[in-house]
């Protein structure tokens, strides 16, 4: 599972997605500064859509392809 973590979190970097929006998406917020913890209550949820989003549309164009690929998008609950 790490192995699977390292290569999304590397992947979105290469995706351009913003270092706190990645990190958001692992479940990584135990980085962040008490201030920011205190200051910063947003939840991120649009930006982790976006981010895996993105991470799925890769993993797709990796196992087909040249094909077009039925992507599902991650929706907010």
């Amino acid at each position: 599972v790490h192995d699977l973590r390292r290569a999304c979190r590397s992947t979105l970097a290469k995706l351009h997605v913003p270092q706190d929006h990645a990190e958001a998406a692992l479940g990584h917020i135990s980085g962040r500064s008490s201030l920011v913890k205190t200051y910063d209550q947003h939840d991120y949820a649009a930006e982790i859509i976006a981010a895996l989003n993105l991470w799925q549309g890769h993993v797709a164009a990796l196992v087909a392809p040249g094909k077009s690929a039925k992507i599902l998008s991650i929706k907010a609950a």
